[in-house]
């Protein structure tokens, strides 16, 4: 998730844009945040768009 005011903001959108807007995207559920939001893994075919966007250095993990 992109958060309001995150530095290089724009850079994560466009990264996130170029893998996935306009594609067809499947979301797996994986689990609910502590704030109630939905938590999943997004695909565009076979490509594990979260596993690209960390890849690119445009997102983390928070391994709990």
């Amino acid at each position: 998730m992109l958060e309001s005011g995150q530095t290089y903001g724009n850079r994560l959108k466009q990264a996130l844009s170029d893998l996935a807007f306009g594609r067809l995207v499947r979301v797996v559920f994986v689990d609910t945040d502590r704030y109630g939001r939905t938590v999943g893994r997004v695909y565009v075919g076979p490509r594990d768009v979260n596993t690209e966007m960390v890849r690119l250095g445009a997102a983390w993990v928070y391994r709990q």
